[in-house]
């Protein structure tokens, strides 16, 4: 028995050509395989899509009950937090103007 030694080149251990390889063996031995599982995820998601959005299993005593139940409910609203809010951004946009300086021009000299 004759044993050769092994040599190893740098240039197939690049992850790039690492990965192109084991993809190119997944395809070759399982592309069958992953193109079933394709189409079948495809077909139940279209029938999800058409049971949920196209053809919703509500009656029409139920639509009109959310109706109702949505035009009833408001959404809660804190007066004292909202002023709260306003006064803090009057009180930035204030101290925006009175505190405008301007900056030391590097090129023209000092300004006083």
């Amino acid at each position: 028995m004759d044993l050769k030694k092994i040599e190893i080149n740098k240039d197939n251990f690049k992850p790039k050509k690492i990965f192109s390889r084991f993809l190119d063996f997944i395809l070759k031995r399982f592309g069958f395989i992953f193109m079933v599982i394709f189409i079948t995820a495809s077909l139940i998601s279209g029938v999800i899509i058409y049971k949920y959005i196209f053809n919703p299993d509500w009656s029409d005593n139920r639509r009109n009950e959310y109706k109702v139940e949505l035009k009833s409910t408001k959404a809660p609203f804190n007066e004292g937090k909202f002023d709260k809010i306003i006064m803090k951004i009057r009180e930035r946009n204030s101290s925006k103007d009175s505190q405008l300086l301007i900056p030391r021009d590097l090129f023209e000299g000092d300004l006083e």
